[in-house]
């Protein structure tokens, strides 16, 4: 059996990457250390949906995606803080969703996200989203 939906426009689309700062715990020599680690936070906005997200990692990890590879960015993002809302419902549960990040042109970098939202206002969602971002404007030069 097919289901065959149709691809919604949605309006007044906005894309926000902040720097975020969170401190990462780790042992050492027997005693528990702090990192303030500077990250990046995203923010797909739109008049009825968003979709957020943020990194884990530092900023300049990304310098590590090889140059014309898609990645797999969920090893570098907090799961469990991804957030799919619905006019403005906040939903904490995770989506399904897969991620992926393509490194082009020096440091800038596309993001695909493709995401499945079970029975979330007694309906199922699902969508994509594609952006892409000049990580020189999030690095300290």
């Amino acid at each position: 059996m097919f289901k065959v939906g149709e691809i919604k426009q949605v309006s007044n689309e906005e894309i926000v990457i902040k720097k975020t700062k969170h401190e990462n715990g780790h042992f050492e020599n027997g005693k528990v250390r702090y990192t303030e680690i500077e990250s990046l936070s995203f923010k797909i906005l739109s008049d009825d949906y968003s979709f957020e997200f943020s990194l884990k990692e530092p900023i300049d990890s990304l310098l590590d995606i090889p140059m014309n590879e898609k990645v797999d960015l969920k090893e570098k993002i907090f799961i469990g803080e991804t957030f799919f809302n619905i006019k403005g419902k906040e939903n904490y549960i995770d989506p399904y969703f897969d991620i992926t990040i393509y490194r082009y042109l020096d440091n800038k970098f596309e993001i695909s996200i493709v995401f499945l939202s079970d029975e979330l206002e007694k309906a199922n969602y699902s969508g994509s989203i594609i952006f892409d971002f000049d990580l020189d404007n999030y690095l300290d030069k």
